[in-house]
């Protein structure tokens, strides 16, 4: 009997290659695979991915490297220590030790922002409340648009207007730059007071023809007050006197320069001379004094400089416009009365003399 069968090749083929992809009877091609598991064997890692059919579940501690998909982290954190943080919990106080950035707005709902001692240093709401000292290192403060406004410093310059609402307090001196005006209004806008700094400086009241002057002094039993009202109307500047709300005009100057006084003019000076000599040669002295010099306007020029005196400052140039043309009124009056007086004794002494006189006369005809 023979051990080889006719059909047989000799040597026989390895058996393992004949069922391989390609052999005579091939047996592991992909297709009888994946028919063989039920499902295609290149897809096999789709399976095990997220919305696979088999997903893969790793605990936290598995997964070393790569990257975890955000859609991967459920909305809300759940387990006993979900929201830990460093140990501690969300409602907890927190330490950031590093630098914090943060992307859109931040929203403090207790209001208040505390310094590393506890203390609250701001209150936020309408209005915000700051606690403390504020110190700018800049010095300048700049509005919305990006204006200086305030500059600090020795002297501090605001370059806006400026509302003042309340009492304003200042210990140091307010300068006004040259040009500018400070207008400090009253309460509902028609009653102000308009400083303005120039050459000259102006005081000007607005909707009121009146200023208002307070003096105040202590008598030991109490405070009283003086008050006197300047007012600037009908071509005139008059002065009232007496308490608030009954004050009286006492006096007014007129454009022309006429002066009117309602009561007594007096003076502690000038000092005159006594004879009827000295007096005569006071009143001539100052009555008989040159007129000023004017311009067209009627302004008094200086005698010296020739310009208008509002405008010469030279302390020479004035005293000689007093010497050469002001006229002491004072004096005058003075030294008129005086020389009445000793007129009058004069007048007295020859009444005496020619009642004399008449009694000789007629004592010399009786006999």
């Amino acid at each position: 009997m023979s051990l080889w069968y006719p059909t047989r090749q000799f040597p026989p083929l390895p058996h393992a290659e004949t069922h391989l992809k390609g052999g005579s009877d091939e047996v592991l091609n992909l297709t009888n695979i994946n028919n063989a598991i039920g499902f295609p064997i290149e897809s096999h890692a789709d399976r095990h991915g997220y919305g696979g059919a088999d997903p893969v579940s790793l605990d936290a501690s598995q997964i070393v490297s790569g990257t975890l998909s955000l859609d991967r982290i459920p909305d809300s954190l759940t387990g006993k220590d979900a929201d830990l943080w460093d140990g501690k919990h969300r409602s907890d106080d927190q330490t950031i030790g590093g630098n914090v950035t943060i992307g859109g707005d931040l929203r403090v709902n207790g209001n208040d922002i505390k310094d590393s001692g506890g203390n609250v240093r701001i209150t936020l709401g309408d209005p915000v409340i700051i606690e403390g000292k504020i110190r700018i290192n800049g010095n300048q403060i700049i509005d919305g648009g990006g204006n200086l406004r305030i500059e600090l410093g020795t002297t501090t310059t605001i370059y806006a207007h400026l509302d003042v609402t309340g009492s304003l307090d200042v210990s140091q001196n307010i300068t006004i730059a040259s040009g500018k005006k400070l207008l400090v209004l009253g309460g509902n806008n028609y009653t102000a007071v308009h400083l303005e700094c120039g050459d000259p400086p102006a005081i000007s009241a607005y909707w009121s023809p009146y200023i208002r002057l307070v003096g105040k002094s202590n008598d030991g039993t109490g405070v009283y007050e003086t008050h006197t009202l300047i007012k600037g109307a009908d071509g005139r500047v008059s002065f009232f006197l007496g308490d608030e709300g009954s004050e009286v005009e006492k006096m007014y100057l007129t454009r022309a320069g006429d002066l009117y006084v309602d009561g007594t003019y007096n003076t502690f000076s000038p000092k005159v001379g006594d004879t009827v000599d000295e007096l005569v040669k006071t009143i001539e002295g100052e009555v008989y004094k040159g007129e000023v010099m004017r311009n067209e306007r009627g302004e008094i020029l200086c005698p010296v400089c020739k310009k208008k005196m509002t405008e010469c400052f030279d302390r020479k140039h004035r005293e000689e416009l007093h010497r050469k043309y002001a006229k002491d009124i004072s004096k005058i009056a003075i030294a008129t009365g005086k020389l009445i007086l000793k007129l009058l004794e004069r007048i007295n002494s020859l009444e005496v003399r020619l009642n004399e006189l008449e009694s000789t006369i007629a004592g010399g005809s009786a006999s």
